[in-house]
């Protein structure tokens, strides 16, 4: 499995051992050879890969058709690669080959890098104790799959709950990440799903589509019956 890091991304954080809320962009980087020499879609990724270091520990999946949807980007799999590459050869990323499971840090109450002094951050990192100390640490395989949803499905303020980790968890015991977003595609090719029933309702939960292997198996029929029709 292939990952994204960037480089020095300690600069970047706010806190050391949690996934925060924000991070840091530096004014310098409007004059880094990464951003001048790049192109504008090279630049909307150095941004959003920075967003999404810390999600997955710094080690983001290197899979087209999941980041293609979480930086909303509009371009072929080609051009996302070379700006990939730009990025690499201007030392703002690093391409690693991985094969252990990767685990995103969890989300507990942590040391900050940098001092809040401002009302609204101290309240927000209240908060965030509050709804993440319980939190155990989170494989980053599990985290692909639900992003793969949320943007497959637009169900962008979708929470990852205890629920929800449990059936991925467990879903992945059986089936690859990749074979997982398979079925949650193939799912927008079911009428019935997508809201043509008697009912006219979508179900299109997370927790319709993996709730067991009958389920996960259709999915993937659905996603396979389409590719067919594509290619005929």
């Amino acid at each position: 499995m292939k990952v994204l890091s960037v480089k020095n991304w300690e600069r970047f954080q706010h806190y050391k051992d949690r996934d925060p809320p924000w991070v840091k962009l530096y004014r310098d980087l409007l004059t880094s050879e990464s951003w001048v020499l790049g192109t504008d879609l090279s630049r909307v990724v150095q941004v959003a890969s920075t967003l999404l270091a810390p999600r997955y520990e710094n080690r983001i999946p290197y899979r087209w058709n999941l980041l293609k949807k979480v930086m909303t980007l509009e371009c072929t799999e080609a051009a996302f690669d070379k700006a990939i590459d730009h990025l690499v050869q201007a030392s703002f990323l690093e391409i690693h080959e991985v094969t252990e499971e990767i685990k995103v840090v969890a989300q507990s109450a942590s040391t900050p890098l940098a001092t809040c002094t401002s009302e609204t951050e101290q309240r927000r990192e209240e908060t965030d104790k509050r709804q993440n100390g319980h939190s155990s640490a989170v494989p980053t395989d599990v985290h692909a799959v639900f992003d793969h949803w949320k943007a497959e499905h637009k169900h962008p303020k979708a929470q990852l709950d205890d629920k929800r980790l449990k059936l991925i968890r467990v879903a992945l015991q059986s089936y690859s990440a990749d074979q997982l977003c398979q079925s949650i595609s193939g799912y927008k090719h079911s009428p019935h799903h997508m809201g043509k029933n008697d009912r006219n309702t979508v179900y299109d939960d997370i927790e319709i589509f993996l709730r067991d292997a009958k389920h996960i198996d259709a999915g993937i029929k659905f996603a396979e019956k389409a590719q067919e029709i594509k290619w005929t």
